[in-house]
């Protein structure tokens, strides 16, 4: 099998923020709350696991995806702290929950929610990043919403598969 690769082939800006709370408040969402890379890598690890019996390079690509989500988050927190906040995994109104997963288990479903998970997250990626006061990190909100729109191509195709094999 060859390796599957979720992530655009750009390295992530460097990114060095100076203590702004408002910056670290539009990004905590994006790190813990509903619909956050945290709730991305559990639907994905999740997606992966169930998935691997009955169709396995599925679940690779899910993995795939899931460990670039990781490294999402690991940046957003590393951002946050920078911004002086701690990188909670949490939104401005509450901890996360696992309620925000989608625990699916039918492939075709699974990758109908996961498109639109992945469009939707890359529009507020970019639109954080008209809202942030770093441009080094509305730099790194672009970068990251490359990589979800190659996660939508990557799941396109997956599910043009799945359709036409039915």
């Amino acid at each position: 099998m060859t390796p599957i690769d979720a992530r655009v082939n750009a390295p992530y800006p460097f990114t060095a923020p100076r203590r702004d709370l408002h910056d670290a408040r539009l990004l905590q969402d994006l790190y813990g709350g509903r619909a956050s890379e945290t709730t991305a890598i559990v639907q994905y690890c999740f997606q992966s696991y169930v998935l691997r019996p009955t169709a396995p390079d599925l679940a690779d690509l899910f993995a795939a995806i899931a460990k670039v989500e990781m490294r999402h988050h690991e940046l957003l927190g590393e951002a946050i702290f920078g911004c002086g906040k701690p990188p909670l995994v949490a939104s401005d109104c509450c901890f996360w929950s696992a309620s925000a997963v989608d625990w699916s288990e039918g492939a075709i479903d699974v990758l109908e929610r996961d498109i639109a998970d992945e469009s939707r997250a890359a529009a507020i990626y970019e639109r954080t990043a008209k809202l942030l006061h770093s441009p080094s990190l509305s730099s790194l909100m672009l970068r990251i919403a490359e990589d979800e729109k190659l996660h939508v191509n990557l799941l396109t195709t997956a599910l043009e598969k799945q359709i036409s094999a039915k």
